[in-house]
C-alpha cells in the first residue's frame, strides 16, 4: 500500500500509511522503527496541511517518546500535538494529549502542573460530550490532588515549614512539587 501511495503521489495516503505502520510497530515493542514512521508520517502530513493526522502521530510519537524514558522530548511533542488538535478544532484529541501530558507530570511528581492539566483536559472532554473519558480524568484529577493534600499535610508538620497558608499563593503548591520530586 505504501508503494502503491508513493507511485501514484498520494502523498495523504503516504502520510495515514506511515502513521498506521508507526502504530503497528509501537505495538509489538519496536520502538525505533514506530519512531522512523511516525516521523516520516508527521513530514508528510506537515507537507501536505493535514493538522489533524499530524495530531495524532505527534501524539502517538509523544506517548513512545515517554515509553523510552526521554520525557523532555515527550512533553516537547505532547504540547505541539495539543496545538495541531487545537487548529484542526479536535476537542477529544486536546483532552486525550492534556491527559497524557498530565499523567506524565504525575509521575514526575509535578502535582500542581498535573492537576492543571487534568482539570483542563477535563473541561474539553465536556464540552465534546466526552463523558466517559471526563470521568477517567477526574478520578485521575482526584489521585493528583489527594497526592497535593498528603504532601501539604506532611510539609506543614515539618518543623522548619511555615505551615499551610504561609508565603505567596501557590507557594506551598510549588514547595510540594519540589519536594515530591526529591522524594
Amino acid at each position: 500500500a505504501l508503494d502503491t501511495a508513493r507511485a501514484t503521489g498520494d502523498r495523504p495516503a503516504e502520510g495515514r500509511i506511515l502513521g498506521a505502520l508507526g502504530r503497528l510497530h509501537h505495538e509489538h515493542g519496536l520502538g525505533t522503527e514506530a519512531a522512523a514512521h511516525y516521523e516520516a508520517a508527521i513530514a508528510v502530513h506537515r507537507e501536505v496541511g493535514d493538522r489533524a493526522a499530524s495530531a495524532i502521530d505527534l501524539g502517538n510519537l509523544a506517548s513512545l517518546r515517554r515509553q523510552q524514558g526521554a520525557d523532555d522530548d515527550a512533553i516537547a511533542l505532547f504540547i505541539e500535538a495539543e496545538a495541531a488538535h487545537r487548529d484542526a478544532g479536535n476537542l477529544r484529541g486536546r483532552g486525550g494529549v492534556l491527559a497524557n501530558l498530565a499523567l506524565l507530570h504525575h509521575e514526575e511528581g509535578r502535582l500542581e502542573r498535573a492537576a492543571g492539566l487534568y482539570l483542563s483536559a477535563i473541561q474539553l472532554y465536556q464540552q465534546a460530550g466526552e463523558a466517559h473519558r471526563e470521568a477517567q480524568a477526574i478520578g485521575l484529577w482526584g489521585l493528583a490532588a489527594a497526592a497535593v493534600v498528603v504532601l501539604a499535610v506532611s510539609l506543614a508538620r515539618r518543623p522548619s515549614s511555615p505551615g499551610i497558608g504561609g508565603g505567596a499563593p501557590g507557594q506551598v503548591l510549588s514547595e510540594l512539587d519540589e519536594l515530591s520530586a526529591a522524594e
